[in-house]
């Protein structure tokens, strides 16, 4: 086969539209599913990627969001890359020409930092999903099972908001399980969903937005869990613009202080840590400041 046969091949392959990345997650779902039933799909399966080949689309595969990365966790797999020379293989799955992240963002961008150090492309280990782009969904919210990294609390409800809206045919247990969220904010994220849809308004990316939108429904409807979890990051978010001495640096005079401000509130809240997932103030601290991605600096955009 010469050249001109080559590209002629590639060509037929379906390419990703340019502006996919700027779509809702439902619009990017709805995009991938029709590029996918088309069946102009590239069949090569390369064990190792250039980190230009792999096409991430947050909004619909990044479980903690669009903005979750968390910088610690990408020093200590660099510094697990550096030691080892290889990390477990993300998960990408092919869509017409593309790559798609599914699995493993922290790892790609360990994998972009030491590209950048070494100032010369460098390749990542992948495993091929295979399957619809309904079976790629479920894979990015299985592995949230799977991390070592958990997520916070409004990530989780975030999350299940998603695969509610996607509305994947999953049963309230399912998605209880998959996500950590009670069968009861499921129900209303359901009932939610309806609601808008009824509107013709279109489903936002975030359970708290959601329930902005739906202001105007009976309080027996009212979402005791969220609420919870709106009120705990906002006194979160005061707390750290406050901390001026470090929360992990020094756990003794945090909890002094707490003990100072509330004696009789603190074996209660001890309790209650107790039956919490791991909450990343360092994560919400990055959030607060804004992110300044310099990863891929340097980097074709992918």
């Amino acid at each position: 086969m010469n050249m001109s046969d080559t590209q002629t091949k590639e060509a037929a392959f379906t390419k990703l539209p340019i502006e996919i990345k700027s779509l809702s997650y439902i619009e990017a779902r709805n995009t991938l599913n029709e590029i996918k039933l088309a069946g102009n799909e590239d069949p090569s399966r390369p064990d190792r990627l250039r980190l230009a080949q792999v096409t991430q689309l947050r909004q619909l595969f990044q479980v903690r969001g669009e903005h979750g990365r968390d910088d610690t966790h990408v020093n200590d797999l660099y510094a697990e890359l550096q030691r080892d020379g290889d990390l477990k293989p993300i998960v990408v799955w092919r869509c017409g020409t593309a790559a798609i992240l599914i699995d493993g963002h922290h790892r790609l961008y360990a994998y972009a930092m030491k590209q950048r150090k070494l100032k010369t492309p460098v390749t990542i280990p992948v495993e091929w999903l295979e399957g619809d782009v309904i079976r790629a969904i479920e894979k990015a919210a299985e592995g949230n099972t799977e991390r070592k990294l958990q997520l916070t609390p409004e990530q989780r409800t975030d999350l299940a908001w998603r695969l509610v809206a996607h509305d994947l045919g999953h049963s309230k247990a399912e998605l209880a399980r998959m996500t950590g969220v009670s069968d009861r904010t499921i129900a209303n994220m359901r009932k939610t969903r309806a609601e808008l849809l009824k509107a013709e308004e279109e489903l936002p990316t975030t359970w708290r937005k959601a329930m902005d939108m739906t202001k105007g429904r009976d309080m027996q409807d009212f979402d005791i869990d969220a609420e919870k979890e709106r009120r705990a990051q906002e006194i979160a978010k005061r707390m750290i613009k406050l901390d001026r001495v470090h929360f992990a640096d020094n756990p003794d005079v945090f909890a002094r202080a707490l003990e100072i401000a509330a004696p009789r509130a603190l074996a209660k809240l001890v309790a209650a840590i107790q039956q919490l997932d791991s909450f990343d103030y360092e994560e919400l601290r990055d959030e607060l400041a804004g992110e300044d991605d310099e990863y891929f600096e340097g980097t074709p955009d992918f």
